[in-house]
């Protein structure tokens, strides 16, 4: 299996896992807020399927800067559908990564991303995000310690030998199970510093 073939299959990992936890509560209320944030889980769910919409058209068209686009569910749509909506942007990115030429690289606010980053970019806002919406609705949430593994150690390499990746996952991106944030002392890496900054309430 090629590396790019790899990242691929994380993304839809963590996006099916998201949408078979979160599929048993689309009746409820998703207008509550997503756990700490200020958004709503409903709001939460329509980010991400602009995440990964968002990083398959800019690293398709290889753009060295933002395209002025956005990728989201009808306002109308329902829970089920903006699940529905949200595995198939997923599914989206994970073919452009598939397809993507070597040293292909696409606009991102940290810098020019290339298949790998932007695959692990979205794992990183699928899992964790997709926390938040589960503490928002009250549901349990469920990880694959080894997709959390490789997802932290090429996002936030500074974490990366962490023995729990995904308490470790959680406190980078300003998550905790026990706290609403965490401190950001003691970490090193300036990407990931300009990740966290522009996930904390996003």
């Amino acid at each position: 299996m090629s590396d790019g073939e790899s990242d691929a299959r994380s993304v839809v990992q963590a996006a099916d896992s998201l949408v078979a936890q979160l599929r048993p509560a689309v009746d409820n209320d998703w207008s509550t807020r997503a756990g700490a944030l200020t958004w709503s889980v409903r709001e939460v769910i329509d980010h991400l399927v602009d995440v990964c919409g968002f990083y398959s058209i800019h690293l398709a068209a290889r753009s060295p800067k933002r395209l002025p686009v956005d990728v989201r569910p009808h306002l109308a749509a329902s829970n089920d559908q903006r699940l529905d909506t949200l595995a198939a942007t997923a599914r989206l990115l994970a073919s452009t990564v598939v397809v993507a030429e070597d040293g292909a690289t696409g606009w991102h606010f940290t810098g020019p991303t290339d298949a790998s980053g932007f695959a692990n970019l979205a794992c990183n806002e699928l899992l964790v995000h997709g926390w938040d919406a589960a503490q928002g609705l009250a549901l349990p949430w469920q990880v694959d310690e080894d997709l959390c593994e490789r997802t932290l150690r090429r996002t936030f390499s500074a974490a990366s030998d962490s023995p729990e990746p995904w308490l470790t996952l959680l406190s980078v991106n300003g998550r905790d199970p026990d706290r609403t944030t965490v401190p950001m002392a003691g970490l090193r890496d300036d990407r990931a510093k300009q990740v966290i900054a522009g996930m904390q309430d996003s």
